[in-house]
């Protein structure tokens, strides 16, 4: 909640050049994480963006809409204390982002110091 009070002051108090902040997402590809953000900030705390700022950034339609659907059912839920869905942070990611975060998250394994019923290297 906090990062999304830091975004709604920025937007606030400061001039955004919006061409610019989409240009830098654009070059760093996380325009999918900026549009989240934004769109979250403006939803959830009526945060100003100007008319086509999120559009802006590129984000690819379809992509835009699974966004703004997950986020509008993560409001009507009422609550900000859990997030709003494990979807999210791959919908805001390109496609080949998501599928390396996924793969990362399916075949993670715990250091051998937590896993169940091994011992320990050096103990």
């Amino acid at each position: 909640l906090k990062h999304l009070f830091d975004i709604a002051e920025t937007v606030r108090r400061l001039d955004v050049d919006w061409d610019r902040l989409a240009a830098c997402a654009r070059e760093d590809r996380c325009e999918g994480i900026v549009y989240t953000a934004l769109h979250v900030a403006k939803e959830t705390l009526g945060c100003e963006i100007p008319d086509g700022g999120l559009e802006l950034l590129g984000v690819p339609w379809l992509r835009a809409l699974l966004i703004r659907r997950l986020v509008a059912r993560f409001l009507r839920r009422g609550s900000l204390a859990s997030p709003p869905s494990p979807l999210l942070p791959y919908a805001s990611y390109r496609w080949g982002q998501a599928l390396r975060s996924f793969r990362v998250a399916v075949t993670w394994e715990p250091p051998a110091h937590r896993r169940q019923g091994e011992p320990v290297p050096g103990r």
